[in-house]
């Protein structure tokens, strides 16, 4: 269930203190499913969970890119919260 919650933060931009600090989430998780734990550590969603969802990118994106006859480079206008422009390579 961690590695959904971590998806869930990545994919509608929800800060990790939302589900590792917040009281509510934690009653909601264990009315859902009473064995579960209780939510992960802000720690937990931030280093290792997304190291793991990092790797899985990549290697989905590195067999594409294997397979693929020519690839095109595009950027765009991204920018992070603070307005700096992203670029990745």
């Amino acid at each position: 269930m961690t590695r959904p919650l971590q998806k869930l933060s990545i994919r509608e931009d929800f800060r990790y203190q939302f589900f590792s600090s917040n009281p509510y989430f934690a009653d909601a998780l264990r009315l859902l499913r009473p064995s579960y734990p209780g939510p992960p550590t802000t720690h937990a969603l931030r280093k290792p969970l997304l190291q793991n969802e990092l790797r899985e990118v990549e290697k989905v994106h590195d067999e594409k890119v294997k397979l693929a006859d020519c690839i095109t480079l595009m950027l765009d206008g991204w920018t992070n919260r603070k307005g700096d422009g992203i670029i990745n390579f």
